[in-house]
């Protein structure tokens, strides 16, 4: 696999993944308020959706200028204060939702190379074991075993896709 292929050259190192992780909780401890459902309670929960922003949005300013009309069970400021929590973590939700998206993307792609550059290797070694390199066998035996029980296939893995290498034929 040449440089040109590999899109993704870089590592973050130990420190910086710490950091990183440390600056999340810090930002998760600035959010006290933040709660986890379990998935019944997301299955119960009536969600509020982008259809229905602007009629919370509206009951809002009328309960404002409305508390007559308001059961006393309902806090005029309770619920403003839940719309405006929701208004705030949208904001924050969309763009963590960008970088969580980024991270899986870059983590896949990463993945990829690496998988693709380990098959490469692999189909290397075999043709050495095959050919009865030295010490190769013993490479090919160790690294074969990620393919044993998943049958034969006739058609060599594709390089450009890094499909799986199949056992080969004992």
């Amino acid at each position: 696999m040449s440089n040109s292929m590999n899109r993704v050259h870089a590592t973050l190192g130990k420190d910086a993944v710490n950091n990183i992780l440390n600056e999340l909780k810090r930002l998760e401890t600035q959010m006290p308020m933040l709660q986890n459902l379990n998935n019944r309670e997301r299955n119960q929960i009536l969600p509020l959706g982008d259809g229905n922003l602007s009629f919370v949005q509206d009951a809002v300013e009328m309960m404002q200028r409305h508390p007559d009309m308001l059961p006393g069970f309902v806090s005029t400021e309770e619920v403003a204060a839940d719309f405006e929590l929701y208004r705030e973590l949208d904001q924050i939700s969309d763009v963590l939702a960008a970088l969580q998206q980024k991270i899986t993307d870059t983590r896949r792609l990463a993945g990829a190379e690496a998988m693709q550059g380990a098959l490469i290797f692999y189909r290397s070694v075999r043709s050495a074991a095959n050919l009865g390199v030295s010490h190769s066998k013993a490479l090919y035996d160790a690294l074969k075993a990620r393919f044993e029980g998943q049958g034969n296939f006739s058609k060599a893995p594709d390089e450009e896709t890094a499909e799986a290498v199949p056992e080969d034929p004992a």
